[in-house]
């Protein structure tokens, strides 16, 4: 559980410490107690033990007259490249400020949570708390001597994606790469675990993804993913440029849920090669996550029980909902069937979600009540019928709740049977529904 107390006053979160994540006797965090504190943190700590800090009456360093300090520079350094993961204090600060603990809070729960069991990831280490899943990708920021294994890196990558260059544009963007656009941006970059290679960079501006390279060996890792979602999540950015000839970056793009909202004939040299401006959805869809279960089942709770209300009755509603238990909820998500979310953007909060497999049937579909009517279960349908699209599936056949049936209809499914459903002694009238597709050839 992500707590407020455990954020330091120089904006560490003390919920990834290593010590505090220990099972016996953990740290209680910069604020608490000197009672298991390490001495490095009671004693040799020279923010924890700065003279301002008093002057602060509890508050955070980001309020003294000092800040950014050389002990504050000096501890940001060290989080954003001495550990296997990185945590900016100084972002955290700012975030605090900017959105309010509660939001940074829950970004930190959703960043720093293990998808497999739901432990927390020490930054310290890079490994779950609870199930030792290693998620040490060494994600640091880079320093001039990284410029060359950098250039190497989007010389490989340019020429594996961006087959409309010839050998003469390569040639010409290295020098600017390498001697001007590296210095021009925040650079991030992941390295190997075990090699320590660089494996993929990101550059970054005010709010803008300048660039992204993933090595072409370390493609399909998730690397490129690690790093937009860095970006999103910890920076902020919600925009990106992209050539418009890399089909597949621009896929990438949209798969992470940007659009795009402009387009320039030329690049930035006046050279022809068409650059794209995409923006990340208002509202987008994603594959959901395990630890992301209690969510969904909050959603598919309170659409049900505030949704269909006017179809069926309290007992109905109690034992549809009670069907759902925890264990049922892992068997559906370890099935064949693919959760897909719809999230704001904004708040990132899940808004509703749908699933189905790849025989076309669509199990799922539900919104938060306050979402409902802004086309997001249409954007959740249209996903699902695009993917029956691509795999040529004849049809998408779902089991719909009387409230759900007008929906349905609308986007063209038809009633192929009435059924009533019992779970234990209670009775409940559902619609098999399906519609079909005439594809291609």
């Amino acid at each position: 559980m992500f707590k407020a107390n455990m954020i330091a006053p120089c904006g560490l979160d003390c919920n990834l410490c290593n010590e505090s994540l220990k099972r016996e006797n953990p740290c209680p965090g910069c604020n608490g107690s000197n009672e298991y504190k390490p001495e490095f943190c009671s004693i040799c700590c020279k923010i924890i033990n700065c003279e301002f800090r008093g002057s602060l009456q509890g508050d955070y360093c980001d309020k003294c007259p000092q800040y950014p300090c050389e002990h504050l520079h000096e501890r940001e350094y060290r989080y954003m490249n001495q550990y296997p993961l990185s945590e900016s204090p100084m972002n955290n600060l700012k975030m605090i400020r900017e959105k309010g603990m509660d939001y940074f809070l829950e970004k930190q729960k959703e960043y720093w949570t293990c998808p497999e069991c739901g432990g927390i990831i020490s930054v310290h280490t890079g490994l779950c708390s609870n199930c030792s899943k290693n998620y040490q990708h060494n994600m640091n920021m880079a320093s001039a001597k990284d410029y060359d294994e950098l250039l190497l890196l989007w010389e490989a990558s340019v020429r594996s994606t961006h087959h409309f260059l010839t050998e003469d544009d390569i040639q010409y963007y290295k020098p600017l790469i390498r001697n001007e656009y590296f210095q021009a941006v925040e650079l991030h970059l992941i390295r190997d675990g075990q090699t320590q290679q660089i494996v993929a960079f990101m550059g970054l501006s005010d709010d803008l993804i300048e660039m992204l390279f993933v090595h072409p060996a370390q493609q399909g890792k998730g690397y490129g993913k690690k790093l937009i979602e860095y970006a999103i999540h910890k920076k902020n950015i919600r925009k990106v440029d992209v050539n418009e000839q890399n089909e597949q970056a621009l896929r990438f793009y949209r798969n992470r849920g940007f659009e795009v909202i402009a387009r320039d004939a030329t690049d930035g040299q006046g050279k022809p090669y068409p650059i794209l401006h995409m923006q990340l959805k208002p509202v987008r869809l994603r594959k959901a996550e395990i630890k992301e279960l209690p969510e969904l089942r909050c959603v598919f709770e309170e659409s049900v029980r505030t949704s269909c209300r006017k179809n069926y009755s309290p007992e109905q509603i109690d034992a549809w909902i009670n069907r759902a238990s925890p264990e049922r909820w892992q068997e559906l998500f370890s099935s064949d069937l693919q959760f897909i979310i719809a999230e704001e953007t904004e708040s990132f909060r899940i808004t509703g979600f749908t699933s189905f497999n790849q025989q076309g049937y669509l199990h799922s579909m539900f919104l938060l009540p306050q979402f409902q009517g802004q086309g997001i279960a249409t954007i959740l349908l249209d996903h699902a019928e695009d993917f029956a699209h691509r795999n040529h599936l004849p049809s998408l056949f779902a089991e719909v709740s009387l409230t759900a049936r007008p929906f349905f209809e609308k986007h063209g499914f038809i009633v192929e049977e009435e059924q009533s459903v019992k779970i234990k002694d209670t009775e409940m009238t559902n619609f098999k529904m399906r519609k079909f597709f005439i594809h291609d050839l």
